[in-house]
């Protein structure tokens, strides 16, 4: 454990020195520590430059695993530290994508476990390299960024066409982009891939649209099309809560509607309050926990 601790403080700061001040250890007590990592391993994990190091491929990828131990490591003592204090734990959510239900979900959990600490990390664009191994549970968007991501679906989503309220289009129930190819458009670029479909479309109907702005945040799209600097494609569960000042209608379109998914780490490894969240998931949308759930959440 000593071995790993020295190698991830060494490959982050690429540096035998500024790790060795760090770690309360002398640089050659250091150097031979890494040295008998790299023997054990069978392979070198740094370039060797002089006094330079830097970090090649195979310290790159142990770099990866040896974070997440690490990260699993200081959250089980935080834990057990918590438990011993009447806590239950801490349960770490990632959101990519559309938030509502999600949250709704949680808040749910939440208001049934006081005793849980929540860490609620809602993203629209960085994705790390295994999103499901980064949370105890993943809410996302099915695309091409979790291709790789075994998920269970629990919700759909469509693109609707917001409008500030006094546009002359907004007491329309509905509205093909055809009729929107003069108008200045706020597009967001997120995970779950808007952008692109947004863009797309526009194309497949006959026109570059004007791009007014792009944004990473729902809710700067939603101030932007309020103050009337255009209109813009957005997440269609956004019509369950109302917006005030802002007008949604239906896109006439042939696009497959959005599938939302969760997942999580392998399930026989989640701790006592991450399972009871899993749990929680499955009965809030209504889906069966059975065996073959259980046997698709290994498969992260």
């Amino acid at each position: 454990l000593h071995q790993l601790r020295y190698f991830e403080r060494v490959a982050t700061y690429e540096s035998i020195s500024r790790a060795a001040d760090e770690l309360h250890i002398t640089q050659p007590a250091l150097s031979k520590s890494i040295a008998k990592l790299e023997e054990e391993l069978g392979t070198k994990l740094f370039e060797r430059e002089g006094k330079r190091l830097s970090l090649n491929n195979e310290g790159r990828f142990l770099l990866q695993g040896v974070q997440k131990c690490l990260r699993d490591l200081d959250d089980t003592a935080r834990s057990l530290s918590q438990l011993a204090t009447g806590h239950e734990g801490t349960l770490r959510i990632g959101v990519f994508g559309p938030q509502h239900e999600a949250l709704a979900c949680t808040v749910a959990f939440m208001e049934s476990s006081p005793n849980v600490r929540v860490v609620f990390d809602a993203r629209q664009s960085y994705v790390g390299h295994y999103p499901a191994r980064e949370y105890d549970v993943l809410f996302y968007a099915q695309g091409e960024m979790f291709k790789d991501v075994i998920g269970v679906p629990y919700s759909s989503n469509r693109l609707m066409v917001a409008l500030p309220e006094g546009h002359e289009l907004a007491g329309q129930g509905s509205v093909s982009l055809d009729e929107l190819k003069d108008e200045q458009f706020i597009f967001m670029n997120t995970t779950a891939g808007i952008y692109e479909q947004s863009y797309r479309l526009c194309l497949d109907s006959g026109f570059y649209p004007l791009v007014r702005a792009v944004v990473s945040s729902g809710a700067a799209q939603i101030a932007m099309i309020r103050a009337g600097f255009g209109i813009g494609l957005v997440d269609g569960l956004m019509q369950q809560n109302g917006i005030p000042g802002l007008a949604l209608l239906e896109l006439e379109s042939a696009l497959p509607e959005q599938v939302l998914c969760f997942a999580c780490t392998d399930v026989e490894s989640l701790s006592p309050v991450a399972h009871r969240f899993i749990e929680h998931v499955f009965a809030f949308f209504g889906i069966p926990y059975d065996y073959r759930a259980k046997m698709q959440l290994r498969l992260n």
